[in-house]
């Protein structure tokens, strides 16, 4: 592609797409690329909640300014716990307060980041199960409660799609034997 050709399209998504996301995916592309150079690992640790209610359904939720549907939660702070990182991420995201032994931990999964290119998040995941409402908060557009079979139409973040979900699927039919 020529150069005219890449501003045209350079153009067209920051008009599709708005100046702040495009300025932040190219800033976040400039960092990316810097940090390959430098060495210095593109590992995001995140902890994430497979929310399950009483129909055996599972909440996925969308960030304001992406379009990939993934569970929530979020980063795990400098010395702090996957499980407490979980805590607070549910109470900021969707004000669920969470008893520290409800969630149960069920796996370390690795997948590319949904938002942030040439990154992999690094996941510690956990099953809750609630009977409460949970509204979206935070940075939390928008919440959709799917039955992990039936994602048709939904974009969904690599780990929810290529870890997540199949897991809930399994557990599930392992409960039903």
């Amino acid at each position: 592609m020529d150069a005219e050709a890449q501003e045209v399209a350079m153009l067209s998504r920051v008009r599709k797409d708005g100046m702040q996301a495009f300025l932040t995916r190219r800033r976040a592309a400039m960092f990316d690329a810097m940090s390959a150079k430098a060495g210095v690992p593109s590992t995001i640790r995140i902890a994430a909640a497979l929310l399950c209610n009483e129909h055996d359904h599972t909440l996925l939720v969308r960030k304001r300014g992406t379009t990939a549907f993934m569970q929530p939660g979020g980063k795990i702070e400098r010395d702090e716990e996957p499980l407490a990182a979980l805590v607070r991420e549910l109470q900021e995201e969707l004000g669920l307060v969470v008893h520290p032994s409800e969630p149960v931990h069920i796996g370390r999964f690795t997948a590319p980041a949904a938002n942030e290119p040439g990154w992999t998040v690094e996941a510690e995941v956990f099953r809750i199960d609630i009977a409460e409402e949970v509204k979206p908060a935070a940075e939390i557009e928008e919440i959709a409660w799917i039955e992990p079979s039936s994602t048709i139409g939904l974009s969904l973040a690599p780990l929810t799609r290529n870890h997540v979900l199949p897991l809930h699927m399994a557990l599930r039919n392992r409960r039903d034997l």
